[in-house]
């Protein structure tokens, strides 16, 4: 006959394979990991602890960004007027701007000849053209000045904060895309609008080469200190909601590639895993994951978020006790990481903890409190338990330990597929994104050379786009060898119009690889991907030729730490720094051994 002490064990392994029987033990609301006790943060966080310090760091920024841009805006159409009216003032020291006057002297600028202005008038198409330029450009600054600092959507809104607007609707995330789109739109309008009165208050602007290339100007190609001038487009949302009806809009508002900031509020009982997992997967996003229980990563991520100008996601854990936040941390539930696009990501904990599974809701049935008297050697901690399942499950039943409502610590077991989520979340735990391998020396004779890398890397790009021509024509007009040579010999692409080959960059040649003995900084152009990371180091430096490919314009034109540096930046990795000038004070020891490996790769 049994005892009853192995009939106990038969039905705890029952419960752990199907997660079934002894439903006696099933607690009756979730508990609190043990370590809850260890926490000494006492308080709370007030609702909506992370709009404070949002608009906090959006504010400066964008109002001096709004005031320059508006100062600038204003000067390009007084200059303008004064064309039109035909000011012998007009293009005076005095209608640069405050900027201009930072570097130039009026007074010595005001007693040079000036080129004479033609005596005729403007023809009418000209000046159609100033004048709803000059218009646009006077509009600006009675729209930027009605703006605020942010624009919040939200199903449930916060209560009312200085600079914000704040509009309550059942699809945030529509509405704020609607409302970026007009704000980018406006601001695009306004952006050609000044291009035509730069371009005719300097006596430059010419239909042929000038008018189709400004209609093709909008946000995406301005400067970062332009876009800060107009408002933060903020999304405040649930995890619950997120995880249900809201989940394709977030989606798409990170897909969109426009610059809107999701707020995402998570609370234990409503806590969904899966979801930064999710915003992950968009890798032009900024992503961050934050808790009121550590205000300053709270603050520096909200900061980056809000200067990030592309779309950007931010998990904020809203549990009121600062002693709850900082728990949903340390067992993971809520990790804290940061993620830019391009950069790494920090990450100080795993996703989900055996110990955090006690404080959800949604697995209360996948838990039994154990009775002080139930039988213990078929027990085992539940983060050994995951080491081992990396090779096999053991043969064992998990548990950890967490307090209950008398402040008791519990033994708690758990189902086996409970644990198969817990390995499931470590399995998809954030990491850093894998580095770009850099070939070296061979590690034995059998292994590539480098050349023969580069070589295997040229031929694939080579043969990617005969397979890219081949779909588009149907057929295969050049053979691989013919384009590989034509790809990496600059020689052989055809010339362009005489019109356009007089304004294209004469230095096609200079990015192509130099001979095998020559230690000269190069770039091989056909690989740039225009990704802007160079021109971010020193745009003097490098510069897009007619094919919007990067070539080395000057290399004296920085140092050469600026050239390793943007080396290091470039995915494509086409930028070879070379061996550094005589007198160059940047080019250390250390630098010299991180531009070896470039110029090897």
């Amino acid at each position: 006959m049994r005892t009853k002490a192995e009939i106990l064990r038969e039905r705890l392994r029952t419960f752990h394979l199907t997660g079934r029987g002894l439903e006696e033990w099933t607690p009756e609301r979730p508990l609190w990991p043990a370590a809850f006790r260890e926490i000494g943060l006492e308080g709370e966080a007030p609702p909506g602890a992370w709009l404070e310090p949002l608009v906090k760091a959006a504010a400066p920024r964008r109002t001096l960004a709004r005031d320059r841009l508006a100062a600038r805006y204003a000067g390009l159409a007084e200059r303008l007027r004064a064309l039109l009216e035909e000011d012998p003032a007009a293009n005076s020291p005095e209608t640069f701007g405050e900027e201009a006057r930072q570097f130039f002297d009026a007074q010595a600028l005001r007693e040079l000849k000036r080129p004479s202005r033609p005596k005729s008038a403007p023809d009418p198409h000209r000046r159609r053209r100033m004048e709803d330029a000059a218009r646009e450009l006077e509009q600006w600054k009675d729209r930027a000045a009605a703006w605020p600092v942010m624009m919040l959507f939200a199903t449930d809104p916060p209560a009312p904060t200085a600079g914000v607007t704040i509009t309550s609707t059942q699809d945030p995330f529509r509405d704020a895309r609607s409302a970026s789109v007009e704000l980018l739109t406006r601001f695009g309008s306004a952006r050609r609008a000044s291009e035509v009165a730069r371009l005719e208050a300097d006596g430059h602007f010419d239909d042929a080469i000038h008018a189709e290339r400004i209609l093709r100007e909008d946000w995406q190609s301005a400067e970062a200190v332009e876009l800060e001038a107009l408002p933060l487009v903020v999304v405040r949302e649930s995890a619950l909601r997120l995880a249900g009806e809201s989940l394709a809009g977030f989606a798409q508002t990170l897909r969109s590639g426009l610059p809107v900031l999701v707020i995402v509020e998570s609370r234990v009982e409503d806590l969904a895993p899966d979801l930064p997992g999710a915003a992950m997967a968009h890798p032009e996003a900024f992503v961050a994951g934050v808790t009121p229980a550590r205000m300053d990563d709270c603050r520096t991520a909200l900061e980056s978020a809000a200067s990030a100008l592309r779309p950007a996601a931010v998990f904020f854990s809203t549990s009121p006790a600062l002693r709850e936040a900082e728990l949903m941390v340390r067992t993971g539930l809520a990790p804290r990481f940061r993620r830019s696009p391009g950069g790494l990501t920090a990450t100080e904990e795993g996703w989900a903890a055996p110990a955090g599974l006690v404080a959800l809701e949604a697995f209360r049935g996948h838990m039994r409190v154990l009775p002080e008297d139930a039988p213990g050697q078929d027990l085992m901690e539940a983060a050994e338990y995951l080491a081992r399942f990396a090779v096999e499950p053991p043969l064992a039943i998990p548990f950890v330990e967490a307090v209950d409502g008398d402040g008791g610590v519990r033994r708690v077991a758990l189902s086996r597929e409970a644990m198969f989520w817990c390995r499931e979340r470590e399995r998809a735990r954030i990491v850093a994104p894998p580095r770009i391998f850099h070939p070296g020396p061979p590690a034995n004779p059998d292994a590539p050379a480098p050349d023969q890398i580069e070589q295997a890397r040229k031929e694939g790009a080579s043969q990617a786009v005969h397979r890219l021509v081949s779909a588009l024509l149907g057929s295969s007009p050049l053979k691989i060898g013919d384009l590989s040579a034509a790809m990496v010999q600059p020689t052989a692409k055809p010339a362009p119009p005489p019109a356009i080959a007089a304004a294209a960059p004469v230095a096609v040649a200079e990015s192509a690889p130099p001979d095998a003995g020559s230690e000269d900084p190069y770039v091989e152009s056909y690989l740039c991907t225009s990704c802007n990371d160079c021109l971010k180091v020193n745009d003097r430096m490098f510069q897009y030729d007619g094919n919007q490919q990067i070539y080395l314009a000057d290399a004296s034109a920085g140092t050469y730490a600026e050239l390793v540096q943007a080396a290091e930046k470039c995915p494509a990795k086409c930028i070879h720094p070379g061996t550094p000038r005589p007198g160059d004070g940047t080019a250390t020891a250390a630098m010299k051994a991180r531009a070896a490996k470039l110029n090897a790769g």
